[in-house]
């Protein structure tokens, strides 16, 4: 480019095109394409499509997570589906001058990880073929009931029961309590959301295993600490499974084909949103609980006995749960609002994505990024202090936009 000085910049090499394209980003390619091919074909379940890209995230960061001891190098490599680690581990004491002039080799730790991963690909493409069906229903290890041919005809008399018509906010508020109990009875038995809880479970053990360590320094595995690796892996999870699981509850009924069935049914539009919102709510209640269960065990089996119930309970109530409270207010918007699923899970993510990067580009404004606020620091001297008031201030002021945004979303409500 002509605005560039030429004298800064190194002269052209084709070699540093090719090779990356080459070794990197064809392999990646196909070995994605089979993974995301082979399971959405054989299970025929979007959802379960979704699962699998957060186990290949998962891996991604338990190769991270090995890197950092130093006798596991080959298996933190061979771990990383993407090369990402291979290819820092081969050029790790590369010089400048060398980082500038050469192309990877493929030789050591990247031609192993290419080809396990490339042969992992292949793989995936022949158990794809193999078990293939052209029917309807996915692949599965469970035998098909025997039908039978022969079915009695037999008369039954049915005494209808005498029903009796309620109005009033008793039955609208017994409405919206039976929808959100169904709605999240039935989302924590749904098995991709087991999986991506399980998933975001061993995350966050992993990771609160190495909460103990300050600069490579051991210290004592406290509350606060712990907590630390629950909030920083918790939340992105949290974030995946609103994102998706949004969607899904707002396209409930019309993905089932129910939807004319449903709607014409005497309960009001408010109980069905709200009973969805607080279903979900409820499902990332129970996430939080099962990993702070899970932190808790590291503790013990560390030896450490001064659990902090109460920090644990404070943490959830007041500084997690809040904003993943108002960030599932705003997918259910997004999702009433855009009315067509898939482009409302981008926009969710978007939205998600958008406050990194409005803090690059110097938005840093509490007010300004969604579900800002300060940055909550807990000391054992004084606990929260100072941090508290601001910090429930700048929630109500995200629950009161949150709370229109949920009015906006019954407004346009689909129905009929």
């Amino acid at each position: 480019m002509p605005w560039l000085e030429a004298d800064k910049i190194a002269s052209f090499s084709f070699a540093s095109y090719w090779n990356p394209f080459v070794l990197f980003l064809v392999p990646n390619i196909f070995f994605m394409s089979a993974l995301f091919f082979t399971v959405g074909t054989l299970t025929r379940n979007l959802l379960v499509v979704y699962v699998q890209g957060v186990v290949m995230l998962v891996g991604f960061s338990i190769a991270g997570t090995l890197l950092s001891d130093l006798d596991n190098k080959m298996i933190s490599s061979l771990l990383d589906p993407f090369g990402v680690r291979a290819f820092g581990l081969a050029t790790e004491y590369w010089t400048t001058a060398e980082k500038n002039s050469l192309v990877v080799p493929f030789t050591g730790y990247v031609m192993w990880n290419r080809v396990l991963w490339i042969g992992v690909g292949t793989a995936l493409f022949a158990a794809c073929y193999l078990l293939f069906r052209f029917e309807a229903q996915g692949f599965t290890l469970r035998k098909k009931k025997a039908q039978k041919e022969d079915v009695a005809e037999t008369t039954v008399r049915l005494t209808l029961p005498a029903v009796t018509s309620q109005s009033g906010f008793g039955a609208e508020f017994y409405q919206y309590y039976s929808q959100a109990r169904f709605y999240f009875g039935s989302l924590i038995r749904e098995i991709p959301f087991l999986a991506l809880a399980g998933i975001g479970l061993i995350m966050t053990v992993l990771n609160a295993t190495n909460a103990d360590r300050t600069f490579g320094t051991l210290v004592y595995p406290v509350t606060y600490s712990m907590i630390a690796a629950l909030n920083n892996n918790g939340g992105v999870f949290s974030v995946i499974i609103i994102a998706f699981y949004a969607g899904e509850l707002v396209w409930k009924e019309r993905g089932l084909k129910l939807e004319q069935a449903t709607d014409a049914l005497p309960v009001l539009s408010w109980t069905a949103l709200v009973g969805k919102i607080t279903a979900l709510s409820l499902a990332l209640v129970v996430l939080y609980i099962a990993m702070t269960i899970g932190v808790i065990g590291v503790q013990l089996f560390k030896g450490f006995t001064n659990i902090e119930f109460g920090l644990y309970l404070r943490n959830m109530l007041g500084v997690t749960l809040p904003n993943l409270v108002q960030f599932t207010f705003l997918a259910f918007f997004v999702h009433v609002l855009v009315n067509n699923k898939f482009i409302g899970h981008l926009v969710v993510v978007g939205v998600f994505l958008a406050t990194i990067v409005l803090g690059a580009l110097h938005v840093e404004h509490s007010l300004l990024l969604f579900g800002g606020g300060p940055n909550v620091i807990y000391s054992d001297m004084n606990g929260y202090g100072h941090f508290v008031r601001p910090m429930v201030w700048f929630n109500v002021y995200w629950f009161a936009f949150t709370a229109l945004l949920v009015v906006l979303a019954y407004l346009f409500w689909v129905r009929g």
